[in-house]
């Protein structure tokens, strides 16, 4: 951090005071500006605090620059009667590497950089679809009731027909040998009814009902 317009460091000066034909000698330590962030390093898009000392008090922060681009609202806040200020905001879009940050307090500055980093991607978590099920396993729960007729389904991607029947007059052409989930299946019952089917409850009513 640098600072212009207020003491960059330290420095001592000695003062005098006479007093009843007395004098006596001491030193006066003026302490420099600082500029410190939190985070010292971020990713756009997250939030940067940042805390200046030994500021003037009660000075108007009328600009702060990163990159060029102002990033405080108007009217400017002033510091406090200490010469502290604290402030926080987002920084937006900013190119990776170091950004420089400039303060306008009262009629100086103060410079410090930030660290912009890369944004990391997370990637998205897939749900993995359940693997597919023997329709005779799947469907035990309709056919507990016995109200099972026939079970159709259309496989849009080879634009076919397929079907489930116990009864023995389809057995032979049944052509549905696994369950797939989030695929369409018409159900025939006889009556109405509500089953637990691949983990959830279905409602079935009397005639077909489309489910997946």
């Amino acid at each position: 951090m640098k600072a212009s317009g207020a003491p960059k460091s330290t420095k001592s000066k000695n003062v005098t005071a006479a007093i009843a034909g007395l004098s006596a000698c001491a030193t006066h330590a003026v302490p420099g500006a600082s500029v410190t962030l939190s985070p010292s390093s971020t990713q756009p898009g997250f939030l940067l605090v940042v805390n200046l000392l030994n500021v003037p008090g009660f000075a108007p922060v009328s600009s702060l620059i990163i990159g060029g681009v102002g990033a405080f609202p108007l009217p400017a806040p002033l510091t406090q009667e200490d010469g502290s200020f604290t402030a926080s905001f987002v920084l937006l879009q900013a190119p990776l590497g170091a950004e420089t940050l400039r303060f306008t307090v009262g009629n100086g500055s103060a410079v410090t950089t930030v660290a912009v980093t890369k944004p990391l991607i997370t990637p998205p978590t897939l749900t993995p679809k359940p693997p597919p099920v023997n329709p005779t396993a799947a469907l035990q729960p309709v056919l507990e009731t016995q109200s099972l007729t026939i079970v159709w389904s259309f496989y849009n991607a080879t634009k076919q027909w397929s079907l489930f029947d116990l009864g023995p007059d389809l057995a032979e052409f049944n052509s549905i040998s696994e369950m797939v989930s989030g695929r369409i299946y018409w159900f025939k019952v006889s009556e109405n009814q509500t089953v637990t089917l691949n983990g959830k409850s279905k409602t079935l009513a009397n005639g077909w009902t489309p489910l997946s």
